[in-house]
């Protein structure tokens, strides 16, 4: 893969990814902000996989990143995270790994079924493990945030 196809796989991604936030009723004046999560998602995942990075890895970077923007914007826009998580992550679900996946399951190839599953397992690991970390992370920031102005209120 090369650069021009990062670059026409994002745009693939973008024009897949805006009928799917159309779909799920993400609102006319958040779609931009929305798809262009899924942009920076789906740029670091072609990215990822263009210099070599374990899916793992990979994926961790790709939903960490685009976790943070869609936290951010969410405050700022004030409105629920998953108007922008939505079709943020959605390009980094491994469809055609569990389509395959399954597809050696039942064709009786044990052995790309065991290839594809270990790849689809990792790459969900990746997802969750961001999606975790990022979101203790900014629970735990709010939290301390809350708790400093707590102790402000009650000294003045």
């Amino acid at each position: 893969m090369n650069w021009g196809q990062i670059i026409s796989g994002t745009i693939s991604c973008f024009v897949a990814l805006l009928g799917i936030a159309i779909i799920f009723d993400v609102p006319p004046k958040k779609l931009p902000w929305a798809m262009l999560g899924s942009v920076i998602s789906c740029v670091i995942m072609l990215i990822g996989d263009e210099i070599g990075l374990d899916p793992l890895i990979t994926n961790m970077i790709a939903t960490a990143v685009p976790c943070v923007y869609c936290d951010a914007m969410a405050r700022v826009l004030k409105t629920p995270t998953t108007i922008f998580m939505i079709p943020t992550l959605l390009p980094l679900v491994p469809g055609s790994r569990l389509y395959y996946t399954m597809f050696y399951l039942f064709s009786g190839q044990q052995a790309l079924f065991m290839e594809n599953m270990l790849a689809a397992v990792k790459i969900c690991t990746g997802i969750a493990m961001a999606i975790i970390v990022v979101t203790g992370a900014m629970r735990w920031l709010e939290a301390a945030k809350r708790q400093r102005l707590e102790r402000e209120k009650g000294k003045g």
